[in-house]
């Protein structure tokens, strides 16, 4: 791996000098992805993996030392000669935050800067608590108890992502359009939630988060185009083109919960609304589905039954219940 030449700029379309600055800043950030990758590794090891001069690693060390994300091990084993000085990557020199708001639920994690999860929090929503404004006061809620819980301090998280359930501009930050939540229409959730959190945030499509997950470390590690589906309140899909997240022109690629379903009658397109295929298939279409049946049938434990939740309901099928299935 070489890092940025001083002559190439970031769209490798055009030779331009690179500022001085600019340059150090980036290679200091190679060396840290590096260091990352072969945590932990000496100073040479640095050199002959991203081929810049002893000095400029030094230099590039010595400031990553500064700023606490890089750790001295002391000597390391000698092959013969002197002893190389060992580097370590620290991991616990902040942590990130990633929050999973769903149609029913917030769920969040908190993990080191290796990706390591070091606390879990989730909430049930009442319908009062499914508005933006108590959604992010919620969110807040749960990163103190988060910390707390792994006996660190607020200032020390750096950054926080959120999933949102619907038509999610990812440059602004802006939710526009969430049909299984409250008020959620033109929603800046990114500023609300850094006036809330005093912290950088960012906001994305849950589903295309999740297949960002799956092209990063799951299923889908290594292919370049592919379609993740979720099915959960709502119904979505992520796509990956040429190994890069598909958004579409308006923010709604993979916007499947608006497609028809067979057999029922076509209706007229809302994006604030619930779409066909999400009415029918997502899971509160499944519940609300289940209790109309429930009443059909005239079950003797009606009221037990009816409090179940879809993936409860999906467990009776697999058990072999006439009606779930």
């Amino acid at each position: 791996m070489r890092l940025q030449h001083p002559f190439q700029n970031q769209n490798d379309s055009e030779i331009a000098p690179a500022r001085p600055a600019h340059l150090r800043q980036a290679n200091a950030r190679g060396l840290l992805r590096l260091l990352k990758e072969h945590n932990p590794c000496s100073k040479a090891d640095l050199v002959r993996l991203s081929g810049l001069s002893a000095p400029t690693v030094s230099s590039a060390v010595a400031h990553l030392e500064s700023l606490d994300l890089v750790e001295n091990l002391g000597d390391g084993e000698s092959s013969g000669g002197r002893p190389p000085e060992m580097l370590r990557f620290n991991a616990a020199h902040g942590y990130v935050a990633g929050v999973d708001i769903g149609g029913t639920r917030l769920r969040m994690v908190l993990a080191d800067l290796n990706g390591r999860i070091v606390a879990q929090w989730a909430t049930q929503f009442t319908e009062k608590q499914r508005t933006p404004r108590a959604v992010c006061v919620q969110i807040h809620e749960g990163l103190k108890i988060m910390c707390h819980e792994a006996q660190t301090s607020l200032s020390k998280v750096l950054h926080l992502t959120a999933g949102a359930p619907g038509i999610t501009n990812a440059n602004t930050g802006v939710v526009l359009s969430a049909p299984n939540l409250n008020d959620w229409n033109n929603v800046p959730l990114r500023s609300m939630l850094e006036r809330e959190l005093g912290l950088p945030a960012m906001v994305e499509n849950d589903t295309n988060l999740a297949a960002v997950g799956e092209h990063w470390r799951g299923s889908a590690t290594g292919i370049q185009d592919f379609v993740f589906i979720a099915l959960g309140t709502g119904v979505g899909a992520g796509i990956y083109i040429n190994g890069r997240l598909h958004h579409g022109a308006n923010w709604s690629a993979g916007e499947i919960g608006y497609a028809s379903v067979r057999g029922l009658s076509r209706q007229v397109l809302e994006v604030k609304a619930a779409g066909q295929l999400e009415q029918a298939t997502g899971g509160l279409g499944i519940e609300a589905e289940w209790k109309r049946l429930l009443h059909r049938e005239r079950r003797s434990n009606v009221a037990d039954l009816e409090a179940l939740r879809a993936t409860e309901i999906f467990d009776l099928a697999v058990d072999g219940d006439r009606l779930a299935f």
